[in-house]
C-alpha cells in the first residue's frame, strides 16, 4: 500500500481520490496516527463480509460448502429461475 503524509495527501487530494476510487488503498500518516483511505465500494464489501461471517449459521454453511467436493455440487439453472 502506498504511504504518504497528511500534507502530501492534502496537496494531491484529487490524485489520491482517483487512486482510491480505482481500488487502491493508501495509508496517510500524521503525528496523531495513521489512517487508511479506501473507496466506499470497498468499505461496503468489508461491512458485508463482516456481517456474513458474524452469523453463525451462515459461516457454518460457508464452511460446509467449502468442504464439499465440486463433483457433489448442484448446478443451478439460472435461465429457468422463475
Amino acid at each position: 500500500m502506498p504511504t504518504m503524509n497528511v500534507t502530501q495527501a492534502r496537496n494531491e487530494l484529487f490524485s489520491v481520490m482517483n487512486s482510491v476510487l480505482e481500488n487502491e488503498r493508501i495509508v496517510v500518516t500524521s503525528k496523531k496516527g495513521n489512517m487508511v483511505l479506501i473507496s466506499e465500494e470497498y468499505w461496503e464489501e468489508i461491512v458485508e463480509t463482516i456481517y456474513i461471517l458474524s452469523d453463525p449459521d451462515m459461516s457454518g454453511a460457508i464452511k460446509e460448502a467449502r468442504e464439499t467436493p465440486t463433483s457433489e455440487l448442484k448446478v443451478f439453472d439460472w435461465e429457468n429461475i422463475l
